[in-house]
């Protein structure tokens, strides 16, 4: 099967190569970052090594915290395979000791990357499992293990995991029925602990917000997050019901440069660009709405709001429902959610929502009522409070199960 793959991996690669100058600047993007050979300046050896795509290393950080404090001296990497994974790497660059793009998927460059690097333990975060990797880690006899997965199990993944990850030294997924279905299908243990994204959410609450805003019982706050055009044209007609319900709105678009382009949809009501204003510790309370058109404020944001809107649920993919979660936000999504268990236990629970329209939108936050509203922030706060503390879990199952003696760390 290697021998399939590599030649369809070298035929993708000299089509790319070919057909750069013409490619959009995402992909160009991502293929420069295959020939970035940082690593090289890395001279540590028998590193723990985890790799994660894009926002997968959220996964990964707080296990990377725990595995520092019990073994503060041994060297740690990540490594990552999309460029929307830099703009995540800001809070844990001090937890390691080399951060890395991985290189392309072929024999030469994987075998020149592991030779120099010398891991004792590959580390995948949640998915992102490159076949000629796995295969020369295999064959270095360097062990290798899957943490938080939640996977989707058909015809296609099924014939995937059994070929890449069915002899990995430890698999963890955050859901007990995609353990069992998983270890059904591996026919091997495959153990569950509770999504470890908790933990760093919590973390990242510890520390102080990047805005302030004023709260008081007049001034309820309402955030659209992570929005996409498919989110938006069911979002759009609700303002007005919205507003005279008396929330303040907050929109935070998932790509934050086209954010100025929702203005035009805007141009009626009083909008606050978040740019503009010059000290985010004292954010105005006069708002109508408020657009967020800069990076890294969203999970600071939901410790002022009260209910929450997930996007990507009206487009494909829900995006996380953690962080309104662990901030007692009543959280509320489109039709596209079965990608995050978060939000399949706590719909089936009764305390998030799943909206089709505008209409079931207003129905909803108009439903939130002082007290309804007061028991479904209560039961987020306990749902999240039950999640925690299973990065410590991991960290010490990495090292019991897959290191070679724990005391040596």
């Amino acid at each position: 099967m290697i021998y399939i793959y590599r030649l369809f991996y070298f035929f993708l690669k000299t089509t790319l190569l070919t057909l750069k100058p013409f490619l959009s600047k995402k992909t160009k993007q991502w293929m420069n970052l295959r020939s970035n050979l940082d690593y090289l300046h890395f001279n540590q050896k028998g590193s723990i090594w985890f790799h994660a795509s894009s926002g997968e290393i959220e996964y990964c950080k707080s296990v990377i915290t725990e595995i520092r404090k019990i073994s503060p001296h041994t060297p740690i990497i990540l490594s990552y395979s999309s460029p929307s994974a830099e703009k995540l790497l800001f809070n844990i660059k001090t937890q390691v000791d080399l951060v890395f793009p991985i290189p392309w998927d072929s024999p030469h460059s994987v075998k020149s990357t592991i030779e120099h690097l010398k891991p004792q333990i590959v580390i995948f975060s949640r998915t992102d499992f490159w076949p000629e990797l796995i295969h020369q880690f295999k064959k270095y006899k360097i062990k290798i293990a899957a943490i938080s997965m939640f996977p989707r199990l058909h015809f296609f993944s099924r014939l995937t995991y059994k070929w890449l990850i069915k002899d990995f030294d430890l698999i963890t997924t955050v859901n007990s029925q995609k353990s069992v279905e998983l270890s059904t299908l591996l026919k091997r243990p495959v153990l569950t602990f509770a999504d470890t994204r908790f933990d760093q959410v919590f973390s990242r609450l510890q520390s102080p917000s990047r805005v302030h805003f004023e709260t008081n019982a007049n001034n309820k706050k309402i955030i659209f997050a992570s929005t996409w055009p498919e989110d938006e044209k069911s979002i759009f007609p609700c303002l007005p019901e919205v507003l005279k319900l008396g929330y303040q709105i907050i929109l935070c678009p998932h790509d934050v440069q086209n954010a100025h382009s929702l203005l035009a949809h805007l141009k009626n009501y009083k909008v606050d660009l978040l740019s503009t204003i010059a000290d985010t510790q004292n954010m105005p309370n006069n708002f109508q709405i408020l657009l967020v058109d800069k990076v890294g404020y969203l999970a600071d944001i939901y410790r002022y709001t009260d209910i929450a809107f997930v996007g990507g649920s009206f487009k494909k993919r829900i995006h996380s429902v953690m962080e309104p979660l662990c901030t007692k936000n009543v959280v509320f999504f489109g039709p596209h959610f079965m990608n995050n268990p978060e939000a399949i236990e706590t719909e089936k629970m009764g305390f998030t929502f799943k909206v089709r329209n505008a209409k079931e939108r207003i129905d909803v936050i108009r439903s939130q009522r002082p007290n309804k509203l007061q028991k479904n922030r209560e039961l987020s706060q306990v749902f999240a409070e039950k999640h925690r503390g299973s990065s410590i879990l991991v960290a010490q199952a990495l090292l019991d199960k897959i290191m070679p003696r724990a005391e040596d760390f």
